[in-house]
């Protein structure tokens, strides 16, 4: 019931609805409705509107002539011929998600990244692909923390440095990917912000538990990177509630963290009781 009531004055209908959707649906899955729509809470209606848009810097980048045919070249050989046309595109991309008329799109422009990332790292010369992977981590995790933005804008930016590989899956068949071990950094910095949305903070915690995933299949953080990873779970298991929290959402940031920390081999104490709402929480299907 509570999750109803939530989604239709938080949520709204049609294009608010769609945007909010496109936002975090990689959240939604991980967190369930419930805990979402409570994270939600301080983020009010999107609205596409003059009055919205006034509110939240959005970005504009002018991508040079000769950009896409930079990329169209990196994209068959993995090399970048020019290193300014191809950061003007993909720059251009980036400010995508600062227009919140745009985020009814966000998986689809999300998942573009991906599958350019994937192809630059499946090339004999992964240029391309170094050369994007360190736009991304050094433009992103500035932006996903700057509160100048949209915390819808700035939820889909860190689902991206989540989502950021050092090594590819292979295009065809099977394979593991490899994550960025300094997309780590970034993450934990968003999640132990204070005045961090939590929105933000959680899709933080979607990319350090793939981060940590990972790590437990086929060790590949440094022990610095992973000391740092540790260190924030545990701050953030043993925290008390803060005043303007919900307390389901507490419950279940700190229950994200306590998976990261079994993940990366840390005994976490359990509870010896859980809360009802945290019950009901676990209880929430994932879709």
């Amino acid at each position: 019931m509570l999750a109803a009531c939530f989604h239709m004055r938080t949520w709204g209908t049609g294009t608010n609805e769609m945007v909010r959707m496109g936002a975090f649906d990689q959240v939604r899955r991980a967190a369930g409705p419930l805990v979402l729509a409570l994270m939600l809470s301080g983020i009010g209606t999107v609205s596409v509107g003059a009055e919205e848009a006034a509110g939240f810097r959005q970005l504009k980048i002018e991508v040079p002539a000769g950009a896409n045919a930079t990329v169209s070249a990196a994209q068959r050989t993995g090399a970048v011929d020019n290193p300014e046309n191809f950061d003007k595109f993909y720059q251009a991309r980036i400010a995508e998600f600062s227009k919140l008329e745009r985020l009814a799109d966000a998986g689809k422009l999300r998942e573009m990244l991906k599958r350019d990332l994937r192809n630059y790292g499946n090339k004999g010369n992964t240029q391309a692909h170094d050369a994007l992977n360190k736009l991304l981590l050094t433009s992103l995790q500035r932006l996903a923390g700057d509160p100048a933005f949209h915390p819808a804008s700035r939820v889909n930016w860190t689902l991206i440095l989540g989502d950021l590989n050092a090594q590819e899956p292979p295009l065809a068949g099977t394979g593991a990917p490899t994550p960025l071990g300094d997309a780590a950094g970034a993450l934990v910095k968003l999640v132990s912000d204070p005045k961090q949305h939590d929105a933000v903070r959680a899709a933080a915690l979607v990319g350090l538990l793939r981060h940590a995933q990972s790590h437990k299949a086929a060790p590949f953080l440094q022990d610095a990177q992973r000391q740092a990873v540790v260190a924030a779970m545990q701050a953030l298991a043993g925290a008390e509630t803060p005043a303007d929290r919900p307390a389901e959402v507490h419950q279940w940031l700190q229950r994200q963290s306590k998976m990261i920390l079994a993940a990366l081999g840390v005994e976490v104490a359990a509870r010896a009781t859980p809360a009802a709402a945290d019950r009901a929480v676990a209880a929430e299907p994932p879709g």
